[in-house]
């Protein structure tokens, strides 16, 4: 258990941990058949290098925050909120129930950071929520700047994900467990920032739309309207060749080592720019490749829970209580645009459909009209 590879690669294999001791609580619902059978390929893939894998001397520990990976992440993280939210407030909060830590001091279970843009105003708040292994930085440019001119805006780090949000004492024990977690994680974080008594917005992208989604269904007295982005799961299950890839990036990512640059940039294109559109480039300026090496060099994320499928009624039920919107792209490749759309339309709920687009909204021709589409569903 001291050898660097093993090290190395333990984070991946956990995440393929979580997807196969998921299956059985969301399939046919998160996670399809064709997924199932994917996910056992890539455990034989990741055995498969454990037993070629040479010990390169560089132990990666789970210590949340320690390392100097998390150092070069911190340094980036921070030059890129100074320039999108330097004149909004950003701050660390501690939220979550009070639990015992290893010194038998009490302390919050975590401590969330936050980026509040926007004066509090007749319209609801909103909260953003960002996609796996990334942060609320993504926002900074892009929905921040126009949401916040008429309302209080919040864009947030997942404790447990590549942002300055961490568990107590760094310790992955205390990330979320479970959905039901995360919706109490969010839901207590939006008290500590004073904004449940106003009903707040909630819009996710990708993992954050089933972050969001769960946070409704469990409180919906809560949430005024949801917007989601590219939903992880929600509306259909998770595609198989989409878990492959994804399940095979993180251990590919793992073992290359740091001084094969070119070999890395390549990984990281082949699941990235997969999960656009045909015809669309994966085109980051140095700053965003600078935050995109960080994250994934500072990860994997830490993720309480597969994401699952909603039923018709669940999904109308969400529908009723908080109006919805989904955007999604028709080329989408984590789960099937269509069924998705429909099983949205079957249960009212808004849809907004960008054709040539896929799962990277956010850096397709689809970024610039979504920020109109979202602000006026938000001001309906």
């Amino acid at each position: 258990v001291e050898h660097s590879w093993w090290l190395r690669i333990s984070p991946a294999l956990s995440q393929i941990t979580l997807t196969m001791t998921s299956t059985s609580n969301v399939a046919p619902g998160g996670l399809s058949k064709v997924g199932l059978c994917t996910a056992f390929l890539a455990i034989a893939l990741a055995a498969a290098w454990m037993v070629t894998a040479r010990s390169w001397g560089k132990s990666t520990s789970r210590k949340w925050h320690q390392g100097p990976e998390w150092e070069r992440l911190f340094r980036v993280y921070d030059e890129m909120a100074n320039d999108r939210y330097g004149n909004c407030e950003s701050k660390l909060v501690p939220s979550g129930i009070l639990v015992q830590g290893h010194d038998d001091k009490p302390g919050p279970r975590y401590t969330t950071q936050v980026h509040i843009c926007g004066e509090s105003s007749t319209e609801s708040p909103v909260m953003m929520l960002h996609g796996a292994s990334t942060n609320g930085l993504m926002y900074g440019d892009w929905l921040m700047p126009t949401l916040s001119k008429n309302r209080k805006s919040v864009a947030v780090d997942f404790p447990c994900d590549v942002g300055r949000s961490f568990p107590l004492e760094g310790d992955t024990n205390y990330c979320p467990q479970n959905a039901s977690d995360v919706a109490d994680w969010a839901i207590d974080l939006i008290e500590q920032l004073d904004m449940r008594k106003e009903r707040v917005s909630l819009v996710g992208y990708s993992y954050g739309s089933f972050v969001s989604s769960q946070v409704a269904l469990k409180f919906p007295d809560a949430v005024d309207k949801l917007v989601l982005f590219a939903p992880a799961a929600v509306f259909s299950p998770l595609k198989g060749e989409f878990l492959f890839r994804a399940i095979t990036f993180g251990i590919l990512y793992s073992l290359i080592p740091a001084s094969w640059p070119k070999l890395l940039d390549g990984v990281r294109d082949w699941f990235f720019g997969w999960m656009m559109a045909s015809g669309e480039t994966l085109d980051w300026d140095s700053k965003e490749k600078d935050l995109r090496i960080a994250c994934d060099e500072a990860g994997p994320a830490v993720l309480p829970t597969a994401p699952i499928v909603l039923n018709e009624t669940e999904l109308r039920a969400m529908n009723e209580a908080n109006p919805t919107l989904l955007v999604i792209g028709e080329e989408e490749v984590v789960i099937d645009a269509q069924t998705s759309i429909e099983a949205a339309v079957a249960a009212g709920i808004q849809v907004k459909a960008y054709p040539k687009s896929g799962h990277m909204l956010v850096a397709e021709q689809p970024r610039e009209d979504a920020i109109s589409v979202v602000s006026s569903f938000l001001n309906q």
